[in-house]
Formats: C-alpha cells, structure tokens, sequence
C-alpha cells in the first residue's frame, strides 16, 4: 500500500470516491478469503459516505465491523459512532446488527472496557476509514497525547479537548495493522493538518496520522490549498 493523495471538487464527489474504494476493498477481502474486517469511524463525515457505501452490492453477510473510537455517550446520542454508523448501515437488509463489535464507551469502567474490546480485535483489519481533525487528531489519538506513545495495550480511555472529553480509542498498533487506511480531510480549517501529516518531515505525537505511513487521502480542495 502505497501513499495516493485523491482531491474533489465537492463532498458529494469525495464521498463517492472514499466509499467506492473502500467497497473495492471489501470486495477483495471477501472474494480472497470469505471475510472482511472493517474499522470505522465516527463523525458527521462519514454520512455521505455510509450512505453511498450501504448501496454497493456486496457479500455483507461476510463483514465484520469494529470502530476505532468512541465517544462516552449513550448509544442514542446523536454524537455516537455506533449510532451513526448503524442508523445508516441497517437501511441494507443484507446487513445486520450482529455484524458490528461496538466500543461499550457508556459503561463506567472505562479502562475495563478497553481491555474487553481489545480482546475482541482481529490480528488486523482489512481497511480502515478515519477522518483528519483540525487540530490534526486521528481517530481518538490527539497531538501529544499520551495514546499516541502507547505502545502495548490497542485499546484505551482518552480525554478530548472538545465534549464529549471522556472517549475510548484504539491505539496505534491497532490502528496500524489495517491493510488498507483512507483518510478523509475536508474545509480550509483541516489544511495545515493535511500538510503537516504529509511533510517529509514530522512526527506522530504532534500529527497523529503519520503512524499510518501509506494511506489513501481523499482530500477537498480547501484541505488541499496549501499542501
């Protein structure tokens, strides 16, 4: 897998683009070996692109879905990962509810919750959608956090600076084991987070997406303006 910088004119055409490339992958999943590991995010992002992917015909009876973060939320909040991707998901008969491993960030135990869920990761996924913030985050992973750094446990409690604080995320040798990463950027406020993910030059703990090395980007031009 290599570096691919992809940039659209409009959201609707990026969703289009993000969500047909990762059907792609799911189709090779499948069709190699019988399964698929998905690893997908939270965020008003990923409507359009849940919307446009649920319509692909693919074998979905053979995927997995897991999250790579979550927000310490009742599952009914409008903000939940969990929500929001089942809310679109569930509207194609030939997925369903079992198919998904969600983070139970509501309870209170978090660090507990954590481990659960880590127990439940496959060696690796097969594609994993995240989306870039403006303050450069990935997933649950914000600069200089100490997730970040994590090196051993591939699930942990995490404090946001934006509400809700208390979140769940996985870690990056979690993260990093995807197959196949694309990562979303969209709106002038992401572009110095884009160029700082992208530079030559950096590191992980001040620009957090760069634990992923290779990936896909599929970029707006507004992201993009000054990469």
């Amino acid at each position: 897998m290599a570096r691919r910088i992809e940039v659209f004119d409009s959201i609707p055409k990026l969703a289009h683009a993000a969500a047909a490339h990762l059907a792609a992958c799911v189709e090779r999943a499948t069709l190699e070996r019988g399964w698929c590991n998905v690893a997908l995010p939270g965020g008003p992002f990923v409507r359009p692109i849940y919307t446009e992917l649920a319509q692909f015909q693919l074998r979905w009876s053979d995927v997995t879905f897991y999250f790579t973060d979550e927000r310490c939320i009742p599952i009914s909040h409008p903000a939940s990962n969990y929500g929001e991707a089942i809310d679109k998901f569930l509207k194609n008969p030939r997925i369903d509810l079992f198919q998904f491993r969600r983070i139970e960030a509501e309870l209170p135990d978090r660090d507990l919750t954590a481990e659960e869920y880590a127990r439940m990761l496959p060696d690796e996924f097969d594609v994993l959608l995240a989306e870039l913030g403006p303050d450069g985050h990935i997933a649950g992973l914000y600069p200089n956090s100490p997730a970040v750094r994590e090196r051993e446990r591939l699930a942990m409690p995490v404090q946001a600076p934006t509400r809700p604080v208390q979140r769940i995320t996985l870690t990056p040798p979690a993260l990093a084991s995807a197959r196949e990463v694309l990562i979303v950027a969209t709106g002038r406020d992401r572009a110095e987070s884009v160029q700082r993910a992208l530079a030559p030059e950096g590191n992980e703990h001040a620009s957090p997406a760069r634990i992923f090395g290779d990936a896909t980007w599929f970029v707006d031009r507004e992201a993009h303006e000054i990469t």
